[in-house]
């Protein structure tokens, strides 16, 4: 018999999943290591007072996750640490450019007016002559990585707008949104201590974790943030030093975090003495009803504040808000990844801010959203997705009788490529199944609404799920 069981199953989730859910958390807490005997269905079923078809089931699910694997007469056991990493890595793998004559709705660019994709009509935007040839002259001649007092100045007022209070001496500069979560991950855990994750994540904050060796451990999440009660157990069991999260958008399921919520979470990071990574990516496009997690508990939040997510990844710009005892790891944390960030693509968004245009640019953004997902809610109808109000991106939960990989594969062949829920799952927690539609900032609003009436047909026929499992 196995030395270990799964503990007490959670009345608010099927059974099954459950059981996967446990094996999952045992294997992120080190209490089930690679190649350890799972106990027999019989054994299990026992254990948990549950149908033998329903632990069945369970360990089925386990598998599917990369988490076991299962020999006829031998029984159930759990892969090896890198193989279940691979496992974990493989959808970034198959990642890449898709073909011409398929829509691309991966992509989280935000969508702008239709003017803004000639030259002629961005040039409005820009400041006058001798303002282009000041900016244009600091970029050219910044060498010694430091950063000019212009992009401070720039990063309080984007903080202002924000809800976070900053002076320029606290202002950090990243050169975006990757490069700042990067930063963070290695500011946070210099000793590659783990860091609690939404079981959805970021795909970036995925990547970065990956190639910088620091274990993730996922915490179920949904519409409403953070699911406190499992962060609770995880933070006992796992004993990470931060937890990353957006809780002012989410990504890839658009989320607010309840006010219940943040109240919980920072409870917690204040009991087990943790790291919070808020990654505020949904900049100054989303209007907030919540205040910000740096401005409740200052002195363990790090705020990364992204430029590039909400004008454009061209821009590449970040503002870092650090806690004092943060504030150097951090700053050598963005030096190691990337010198400076003053380029003219980010003194341009410091212009922006510094002569009101951004006013401009906010309204024309939001306004270019507000019609794309009301494309979205003509075409998907009563379907089950999740939507906010200045994201740039909806959740489409997996319809019945489709799976989230079938469902993929079924899009891809329609001709519309979307972002699937593999490319963001953390780990062995199962997320909530579905596929991210991105605002469609690249097609044309007569394209995007094609490209829905695509992905609300394929929906409406899961016949052609059994089809898309043989592609």
């Amino acid at each position: 018999m196995s030395a270990w069981f799964p503990p007490p199953l959670p009345t608010d989730r099927p059974a099954y999943l459950g059981i996967a859910d446990a094996i999952g958390d045992a294997i992120a807490a080190g209490a089930l290591g690679g190649g350890e005997r799972l106990p027999t269905v019989r054994e299990l079923a026992t254990h948990l007072g549950v149908a033998t078809a329903t632990a069945l089931r369970g360990y089925a699910e386990a598998e599917q996750r990369g988490l076991t694997t299962a020999t006829v007469g031998r029984g159930s056991f759990v892969r090896p640490a890198e193989e279940i990493q691979a496992a974990w890595r493989a959808p970034f793998a198959t990642r890449g450019f898709v073909a011409p004559d398929v829509y691309d709705l991966r992509s989280r660019v935000v969508p702008g007016p239709s003017e803004w994709a000639t030259p002629e009509g961005f040039r409005e935007l820009l400041p006058a002559r001798r303002h282009q040839a000041a900016l244009l002259s600091v970029a050219y001649t910044l060498t010694d990585g430091t950063d000019p007092w212009t992009l401070r100045e720039a990063g309080v007022q984007w903080a202002e707008r924000c809800g976070v209070p900053l002076t320029p001496e606290h202002v950090l500069i990243a050169a975006g949104g990757q490069h700042a979560v990067a930063a963070a991950l290695s500011a946070v855990s210099p000793t590659r201590a783990p860091v609690v994750v939404p079981a959805l994540t970021n795909s970036g904050a995925l990547i970065a974790a990956h190639r910088l060796g620091i274990p993730l451990v996922p915490v179920r999440a949904d519409a409403h943030g953070l699911d406190t009660r499992h962060l609770e157990r995880t933070c006992r069991s796992a004993h990470p030093c931060a937890i990353y999260c957006a809780p002012a958008s989410g990504n890839p399921m658009p989320s607010a975090m309840s006010a219940d919520r943040r109240s919980a979470l920072v409870r917690i990071a204040t009991q087990h003495k943790l790291w919070i990574i808020e990654d505020d990516e949904a900049g100054v496009i989303v209007q907030r009803d919540s205040p910000a997690l740096a401005t409740v508990l200052p002195r363990q939040t790090l705020w990364l504040g992204s430029v590039s997510q909400s004008l454009g990844f061209g821009f590449r710009l970040a503002f870092v808000g650090a806690p004092p005892a943060l504030a150097a790891p951090m700053q050598e944390a963005l030096r190691a990844f990337a010198w400076t960030a003053a380029t003219p693509g980010a003194l341009l968004a410091a212009r922006w801010l510094a002569d009101g245009t951004i006013e401009r640019v906010i309204r024309l953004r939001r306004a270019a959203i507000a019609r794309r997902l009301a494309v979205v809610r003509r075409a998907l109808g009563r379907r089950r997705y999740v939507m906010m109000r200045g994201v740039p991106y909806v959740w489409l939960e997996v319809p019945p009788g489709w799976r989230a990989d079938t469902l993929h594969a079924a899009l891809l062949a329609a001709g519309v490529s979307v972002a699937p829920c593999a490319q963001f799952t953390a780990g062995a927690v199962r997320p909530p199944q579905g596929v991210r539609l991105s605002a469609g900032a690249l097609l044309s609003i007569g394209q995007y609404a094609d490209a829905l009436r695509r992905v609300a047909d394929v929906c409406a026929h899961p016949s052609r799920a059994r089809r898309a499992r043989l592609l």
